[in-house]
């Protein structure tokens, strides 16, 4: 190997070095994949339809690594200021923010649709629609 072909490879070796390392900070920020934000794999459900009073975003998994989860905005207009929570083993706030109060009523939302939730994420409900048609309606109490 000429001293250019080696010049070369520790450049490649360096580049490739600080390709990892981004990668690297970018899991530890828990900032979302790109395949995550997918907005054409995802739906908005708004709350007429889910008896929240947020919007809530759900999807099948699509090029995912990780499990169900779902994302909600934080009023009744949809938007990509969203928080993330988890649909399983445990729903929890996985990225972002959301008061604890609303927190409570997605895990009411989320434990009375995880059969579908799950199903839509995992591909056993194929069509949107289809999905839309099975979620159930979480009936808030007013206080």
């Amino acid at each position: 190997m000429n001293f250019e072909e080696l010049n070369r490879v520790e450049r490649l070796l360096e580049e490739a070095k600080a390709m990892l390392q981004t990668a690297a900070e970018l899991r530890r920020s828990n900032m979302p994949s790109l395949i995550e934000e997918d907005l054409f794999l995802m739906s908005n459900l708004p709350p007429k339809m889910t008896g929240l009073p947020f919007v809530v975003w759900i999807s099948p998994r699509g090029f995912a690594r990780h499990d169900a989860r779902v994302k909600v905005s934080a009023g009744p207009k949809a938007t990509h200021d969203w928080a993330t929570v988890s649909v399983r083993p445990e729903i929890e706030l996985i990225h972002g923010s959301m008061r604890s109060a609303d927190l409570e009523l997605l895990r009411r939302w989320i434990e009375l649709n995880r059969d579908v939730l799950v199903r839509f994420w995992e591909g056993d409900i194929e069509y949107t629609d289809e999905a839309l048609a099975q979620i159930k309606s979480l009936e808030v109490r007013e206080e």
